[in-house]
């Protein structure tokens, strides 16, 4: 006849436990990982120490603090998700691209507007003030730049006609 287990009751806590410094090996002998993710961002949080017991405690206690960190980030995801969508509500929508001949035509417009002298307070228009490397030329051929001192080419369409010339830039 075999021998009767002995009961088993409440084990003696062991006096003089194992402490990190008589620990065998490099690891700690209680590690607790708490990985926290909010939305794009993962945070890590590891505890290590001698017994579960002590372990276990210590993590109760940084349960508020751990709670303020990860309502600090979801707040800071929620501020970034508000700033981008603001950012994609104020972006203009990209005007539609025109023709070749609208751009031309809108560029001999803007360029015909700059001639064109401002009015003083009577009405009278008035000339714009020379620059001195700008001084007219005697020449009255519309072929020819007085800004760059160059030939044009002449150019058209339905619109009409207009010489005009590229610069070193390829402007």
């Amino acid at each position: 006849m075999a021998a009767a287990p002995a009961p088993v009751g409440p084990q003696e806590p062991r006096a003089g436990g194992p402490t990190t410094a008589s620990w065998p090996t490099s690891e700690a002998p209680a590690s607790l990982n708490i990985k926290l993710k909010i939305g794009s961002m993962e945070l890590m949080y590891t505890m290590r120490d001698v017994d579960d017991l002590k372990l276990q405690r210590r993590a109760t206690m940084s349960l508020p603090w751990l709670t303020e960190i990860m309502q600090g980030c979801e707040a800071n995801l929620a501020e970034r998700q508000h700033a981008a969508k603001a950012a994609t509500q104020t972006t203009p929508t990209p005007a539609p691209e025109r023709t070749l001949d609208e751009q031309i035509a809108a560029a001999v417009q803007a360029a015909l507007k700059a001639q064109t002298p401002p009015a003083n307070a009577n009405g009278q228009r008035q000339p714009p003030p020379r620059d001195p490397m700008l001084a007219p030329t005697n020449d009255t051929d519309p072929s020819w730049c007085p800004i760059h001192r160059c030939k044009m080419e002449r150019r058209s369409n339905e619109r009409g006609s207009w010489y005009s010339h590229r610069l070193s830039s390829g402007a």
